[in-house]
């Protein structure tokens, strides 16, 4: 992978498990997210993903590996589209360090809450004028601080030919499936059901149950509290900027 600065993905990615590569139709989301998908290949990852790429498995043929752990690398395409609230992402992220499986959405639409804290969006993509490279910044949000920073990825053709550009992400394309077994051995390698409380492997990762519904409300009720909290602040501000002129 050639770039310049961005090393940080990687120990955002170690960390969170996680990224959603937002952006416009067209912009290098899916090119971006190929090309670290073979990076981490190349570490001895498996790859799967929700849309053709040459080097990716089977998932139906993706199991637990000896050591009890998965060692995947997961491309879910257009992925705001398969998580349907914050619950359900909860649900999914919960085993994805437990499993060592990394998961990049590369997608338009927003991703649940809890899939938005490390975000990636290409901002400026230079082949248009001819120059082979892609400016990319990066941001991961901890409450109300945001850390960020910005890379050039040189030769953003390359993972051009590896996938189809065409194909629609019309589905989760079995990676939910492939979620539940994986779940499923883990419980059984382990021994132990205590270790996945109210039993998710029964579930359907990527469906709208009563309570993601409910939590789904919550969640909105929140941000309209929090964008509610920034408008008080921003008023106050300007309350005071009146009161100093009118005594000065």
């Amino acid at each position: 992978m050639k770039k310049i600065g961005g090393n940080e993905i990687f120990g955002l990615l170690r960390e969170y498990r996680f990224l959603w590569i937002e952006g416009r139709v067209g912009g290098g989301k899916t090119s971006f997210a190929v090309e670290l998908a073979e990076f981490y290949a190349e570490k001895g990852y498996r790859v799967v993903a929700n849309i053709p790429v040459a080097f990716a498995e089977d998932a139906r043929e993706v199991n637990l590996m000896d050591d009890g752990m998965a060692h995947v690398f997961m491309i879910l395409d257009e992925g705001g589209m398969w998580l349907p609230s914050d619950a359900a992402a909860k649900r999914f992220r919960a085993f994805l360090a437990k499993l060592d499986i990394m998961v990049v959405l590369s997608s338009t639409e927003e991703p649940p809450r809890s899939f938005r804290r490390v975000r990636l969006e290409p901002e400026i993509n230079f082949l248009k004028v001819g120059l082979p490279m892609v400016f990319y910044r990066w941001a991961l949000s901890r409450g109300r601080k945001e850390d960020s920073g910005k890379f050039l990825w040189m030769n953003p053709k390359s993972p051009w030919g590896k996938y189809s550009r065409q194909y629609p992400a019309i589905s989760a394309n079995g990676l939910d499936t492939l979620m539940d077994r994986l779940v499923s051995q883990f419980v059984a390698h382990h021994g132990d059901e205590e270790v996945v409380p109210n039993d998710p492997t029964k579930r359907d990762w990527f469906a709208v149950t009563e309570q993601d519904a409910a939590e789904a409300l919550i969640d909105a009720a929140e941000i309209m509290a929090e964008a509610a909290d920034r408008m008080g602040a921003a008023q106050g501000k300007g309350r005071k900027k009146k009161r100093r002129l009118k005594i000065f």
